[in-house]
């Protein structure tokens, strides 16, 4: 129970980073600070969210229980609001949700050992909390974003560290369908999530880069 509680926190998504873990890096790829949080990379074709754009969707983001975005990689020439930027879509989203923790909280490296039960139950929630934050958005902004299809959580390895893998595909009114690929490493204190999304119909250019790579170069800062 104390496991599904815990996972159900998920959804409730200038310091050096000691390195636990062997993380992949890239040559000519960025790589970006999340203070007291992680490092990453990002490919030449990625931007950090920033200025006058950041701040629009900065408003217009409803916060339903994943927690803060503590940093926002989009599609290069977006902060410009460039006309090629505009017609693509992509994100990874890094946030770091606080928990409560005692000595049986679950830590960076810790092995995930959940019944398939415990698994359904987890899927069952975080559906239910993600299908509540849609409303939530639609009450706040009047789109309507829906749940194409639930493809399922489960446990799995990224760099020898496990974590829980919850994928899924939205669409946003008549928009193209994306595909959400949502990670949660426990931290003890902190859930680590790192949230990747693009559009399905855009997979061959996002694809290698940013669900193989990118996910690939998190090096997160123990708690």
């Amino acid at each position: 129970m104390k496991k599904i509680v815990t996972l159900v926190l998920i959804a409730a998504s200038l310091f050096i980073v000691n390195p636990i873990y062997a993380t992949a890096t890239y040559k000519r790829w960025q790589t970006i600070n999340v203070p007291n949080v992680c490092t990453f990379q990002i490919p030449p074709t990625m931007e950090i969210q920033a200025g006058s754009y950041k701040a629009m969707m900065d408003s217009l983001n409803t916060d339903f229980g994943w927690g803060k975005n503590e940093m926002v990689a989009q599609q290069k020439g977006l902060n410009n609001m460039e006309k090629k930027a505009q017609a693509l879509y992509a994100r990874v989203i890094v946030n770091a949700n606080p928990i409560d923790s005692d000595s049986n909280s679950l830590r960076l490296g810790d092995t995930l050992q959940f019944s398939k039960s415990d698994l359904m139950e987890i899927e069952r929630i975080l559906k239910d909390v993600l299908v509540e934050g849609f409303r939530l958005q639609k009450q706040k902004t009047g789109e309507t974003i829906r749940l194409v299809n639930w493809r399922g959580t489960k446990v799995v390895s990224i760099n020898n560290i496990d974590c829980v893998l919850t994928t899924y595909t939205r669409q946003l009114e008549n928009n193209p369908i994306v595909v959400v690929y949502a990670y949660a490493f426990f931290n003890n204190t902190v859930t680590n999530n790192v949230t990747i999304s693009y559009r399905e119909k855009d997979k061959s250019i996002w694809e290698t880069d940013l669900n193989q790579k990118i996910i690939k170069t998190f090096n997160f800062v123990k708690h």
